[in-house]
């Protein structure tokens, strides 16, 4: 038959093997101990067990896995013949009679970082055994430790699929992978997601090391959804990510902690999204930093960066398009945001930028003149505060051009900053940019930050309960 489908692979360590599961296909698997053979070389499997082969698929979403003592070891079952028990797979294999091995089919991989299952994704820097879009999904409660860093070189496309490693939706308790003493995951291809666990290092010297790390063209359209990465404990990484010439990238719903650096992102990296996020309690250095890109667009909405030791967004190279829009950066050691370099096409809407040691924006760049007045720099609705170096350093230049849209010194009134609640008060409720909506108590209803606040229509109608809030966790721990 066609392989129309795109494979599924279980991933649950309480009862997961490292042999007789390819993770892919029934369950309990079908399996056999040294009972695995070719008659030649060829891609029909022979099994001497009498296994029942009647629950196998055969579009490709099923998977035999082949104990070989080097080479391939995961195929796509495409004919099942539960009569001569045999199946027909994607790949040519030559296991003699004489020397059968063990195999499995179906069943729960028990852990995704061990030398066999990482077979699925990479060897090496080719490809891993199913150079095709696939599921890899981590069930409740997994736990895993690896001390090999975990190679992505399998391919997905916007066409087809890509290539997936997700926590179980809605999960009890969220899968953990634990890269101790490595860095987490290496992405070299495009068209991944990764989404819905948590990585931690649990070595303390974190040396270089990772969550996620890539230099590589070849990375395009990769996205990052759900991820918790770091946790106090000294579980941080180095970097949560540390992505060279990386394009088209969606970072959103993540919460990034207790990382020296949160996001470094360098070289001629394009196109990111940055939004939802909660950010906290990173550092020495910055929690998010954006070295030189050639080509780069950042566009990052709706974060909450708070807490972090150092500057909590500094660009220290140019890059050629941002937008900063509905962040609350408030209570880092350092800067709130930080430029060193012309501010040609950057573009900031009703950020908070509270209460940091350094100052809220300090710019350490000369502009031309020309910048501030000609529309490609734009300060609106953003909301300077309490920062100790100073809201806006310089100060003149803003204040001569644009300060007027802008607040400064009014007291954004946080819930609770004790629990990390940045939701507003009511001063500057509505005050954001633009204001036009109508039939609220508060017309604008944008509030500036990251939080917005809930609010009833004139109609009766509840709209933008917490709008931007980096999942429903932050708000469920207050």
């Amino acid at each position: 038959m066609a392989l129309t489908a795109i494979p599924l692979f279980l991933v649950y360590s309480a009862s997961g093997l490292d042999n007789y599961t390819s993770g892919a296909g029934p369950i309990p698997a079908v399996s056999g101990s040294l009972a695995a053979y070719t008659t030649s070389s060829g891609t029909t499997i022979n099994f001497s067990n009498n296994p029942d082969l009647s629950n196998i698929a055969q579009d490709g979403s099923h998977v035999l896995y082949l104990n070989t003592p080097s080479g391939r070891a995961f195929s796509r079952i495409s004919t099942v013949d539960n009569s001569a028990k045999t199946v027909v797979v994607q790949d040519t294999f030559l296991i003699g009679s004489g020397n059968p091995v063990d195999y499995g089919i179906g069943g729960y991989i028990g852990a995704i970082g061990t030398t066999r299952a990482s077979k699925l994704l990479a060897r090496g820097a080719s490809p891993g055994d199913l150079d095709v879009p696939m599921t890899i999904r981590f069930l409740s409660g997994h736990y895993e430790a690896f001390t090999t860093q975990i190679g992505i070189r399998s391919r997905g496309n916007i066409a087809s699929g890509a290539i997936i490693l997700e926590g179980e939706a809605g999960a009890a308790v969220i899968p953990t992978l634990n890269a101790s003493g490595v860095s987490g995951f290496n992405t070299m291809q495009n068209r991944a997601i990764f989404r819905n666990f948590k990585i931690i290092n649990s070595v303390a010297n974190k040396s270089t090391f990772g969550a996620f790390t890539a230099n590589s063209a070849n990375n395009l359209n990769i996205e990052f959804d759900g991820l918790i990465i770091g946790d106090s404990g000294n579980l941080g990484f180095a970097n949560a990510f540390s992505l060279n010439d990386v394009n088209a990238v969606v970072l959103k719903n993540c919460e990034l902690k207790y990382n020296k650096n949160a996001i470094t992102i360098a070289a001629t990296t394009q196109s990111w999204l940055i939004l939802n996020n909660y950010i906290h309690h990173n550092g020495p250095n910055q929690a998010v930093v954006f070295n030189n890109t050639t080509n780069g667009r950042v566009t990052m909405l709706n974060n909450i960066i708070i807490d972090n030791s150092g500057t909590g967004i500094d660009f220290t190279g140019a890059i050629p398009y941002v937008i900063l829009q509905g962040n609350t950066i408030a209570a880092n050691s350092g800067n709130g945001i930080n430029f060193n370099n012309n501010l040609d096409y950057t573009f900031c809407f009703n950020n908070i930028v509270a209460n940091n040691v350094g100052a809220g924006v300090n710019i350490n760049a000369v502009q031309p003149s020309s910048i501030m007045t000609n529309g490609l720099c734009e300060f609106f609705g953003n909301v300077f505060f309490g920062n100790g170096s100073g809201n806006f350093v310089p100060s003149g230049m803003i204040l001569n051009n644009i300060g007027s849209t802008n607040y400064f010194g009014i007291d954004p009134g946080f819930n609770n900053t004790a629990i990390d609640d940045y939701r507003i008060g009511t001063r500057l409720a509505g005050s954001g940019y633009p204001q036009n909506r109508t039939g609220y108590a508060f017309p604008g209803y944008i509030d500036p930050g990251a939080l917005q606040r809930q609010e009833t229509s004139s109609s009766g109608t509840t709209i933008n309960n917490y709008y931007g809030v980096a999942r429903s966790r932050i708000l469920g721990g207050l």
